[in-house]
């Protein structure tokens, strides 16, 4: 081929590369904006038909256009922080048709270009508020100064929309003390946000606003006013269950930190408590189950008082309170008390109920109906099996003197009691195996009226080897 070209509508271009497959041309410049037939020739003479009749056929139809006119951008600063809408409104978004006249949805693309032409975080979807406006969100960057926005649609051909904005070094939030509060705020809390960069534009503090913000986006915002120490101060807003939210800071109520520091909602409910039956030795480790629970790195306020009576138990003198754990904010965990160290009204806890009351942001322990109990530790005094074959499923049972009485409930035992056997490998410390075990009374189906448990059975595991192992039994898991 001697004389191979590309037909735009009326404009000839010339080839650059082509293949058996693939022909690149460089398309433009044209004086007149529109939808044009590509055609090729071989020869500069003969192109190939168009076989569209009555539409534009989407394989050899090409669009020239016109370059998007941008009046206004808003705001015409944005944070290095990040995450600054910035709002272009203009002509000529809107001038992709459908057949029937229908504006076309078309996903535009922008960035932002620092002044010496490097892109700054790379390319980002606009969102569509109308035709005529579309919203960019500004990058994180750590570069400040003059920024130029170029808007996009075909993956190629960017264009300068000719509105440039500053990027600046923004408010920079780093801590909100206290970093946690009660979801009702009933005490007027204030909190003290500190950060870098708290500069009021001209001197002009009246602006000053906080933002708080779930994980589901929905936000807060209240006012905020600078102190004499520099720090940003405002009032902890209500909030109407235990969260986690970001605090952000703006200064104009356009460019906000965008820092991902965080403010706990903290209004801890106990909603149950695993297990409820605790040893008397004071090893076990109690997990409190409910919401509101949040980490608040201090351990004078994560607390949790053991009570009976709703009030207070005493050990060695002083108030029965543990630092707990933050498992989850729906999950904490703290250790028990030796039962002789726990007294209450001058006597020892005894076997009498108990409860674990957390500690509230305002100091003060909320009380709950979720009743723990020590028990007497049981004594195992005959098992019926030696051994197991490894792929066995071999029934073991126990005698076991339950301690019936003053100490141990029956009904308690029943509803509580979380009976499991331990079998643990000699040989290798971290093959340890679980079964549940029951509670019954001998011999095994007996219908005996007002007897009273006196053995628990459970079930060899599958084993991977022979070997001798550990066996335990546990009363409360």
């Amino acid at each position: 081929m001697c004389d191979f070209k590309v037909r735009f509508g009326q404009y000839n271009f010339p080839v650059t590369n082509a293949s058996d497959t693939l022909v690149e041309v460089m398309a433009g410049p044209v004086k007149i904006a529109g939808a044009s037939v590509v055609a090729i020739t071989g020869n500069g003479q003969q192109y190939n038909d168009d076989v569209t009749l009555h539409f534009r056929d989407t394989s050899n139809t090409y669009i020239f256009h016109q370059p998007w006119i941008v009046e206004d951008v808003q705001p015409s600063m944005a944070t290095i922080s990040g995450g600054t809408p910035i709002h272009l409104t203009g002509m000529l978004f809107d001038q992709f048709k459908n057949h029937n006249g229908t504006t076309k949805d078309m996903q535009y693309m922008c960035r932002f270009v620092d002044d010496t032409g490097k892109v700054i975080g790379g390319e980002k979807n606009m969102t569509q508020v109308s035709d005529i406006e579309y919203i960019c969100i500004a990058p994180k960057s750590t570069y400040s100064g003059p920024t130029v926005i170029e808007v996009m649609e075909n993956g190629q051909d960017w264009q300068d929309i000719g509105r440039n904005i500053t990027m600046y070094a923004g408010p920079h939030v780093t801590h909100v003390s206290p970093p946690y509060g009660v979801t009702k705020n009933p005490k007027g809390t204030i909190l003290d946000i500190s950060g870098d960069n708290f500069q009021c534009p001209g001197g002009d503090c009246s602006k000053i606003r906080v933002r708080f913000t779930n994980y589901k986006g929905d936000q807060i915002f209240v006012s905020g006013k600078m102190s004499s120490s520099g720090t940003i101060q405002c009032v902890e807003p209500e909030y109407p269950s235990p969260e986690t939210l970001t605090v952000d800071v703006s200064f104009n109520g356009l460019d906000w930190s965008n820092d991902n520091v965080n403010f706990s909602y903290i209004d801890p409910f106990v909603l149950g408590v695993k297990p409820r039956l605790i040893s008397p030795r004071g090893d076990t480790k109690l997990i409190v189950e409910g919401f509101g629970f949040a980490h608040t790195g201090d351990d004078e306020k994560q607390q949790i008082a053991f009570a009976h009576d709703y009030k207070p138990c005493q050990a060695g003198g002083k108030p029965a309170t543990k630092v707990y754990k933050v498992l989850s904010e729906m999950q904490v965990q703290v250790e028990s008390f030796d039962q002789n160290e726990l007294s209450y009204g001058g006597k020892n806890i005894g076997f009498e109920p108990m409860t674990v009351q957390i500690r509230n942001p305002d100091g003060e322990y909320d009380p709950n109906d979720i009743y723990i109990y020590y028990y007497k530790e049981p004594a195992v005094t005959k098992q019926s099996a030696e051994f197991a074959y490894i792929n066995e499923d071999k029934m073991l049972i126990f005698n076991v003197d339950f301690q019936w009485g003053e100490a141990n409930h029956h009904d308690f035992f029943r509803d509580y009691a979380n009976l499991t056997c331990r079998f643990s490998s000699a040989k290798n410390g971290s093959m340890i195996l679980y079964s549940d075990a029951f509670m019954e009374t001998s011999p095994m189906g007996s219908m005996k009226l007002k007897a009273l448990p006196d053995q628990i059975r459970c079930r060899t595991p599958i084993w991977e080897s022979p070997e001798q192992i550990k066996l335990d039994v546990s009363f409360n898991g």
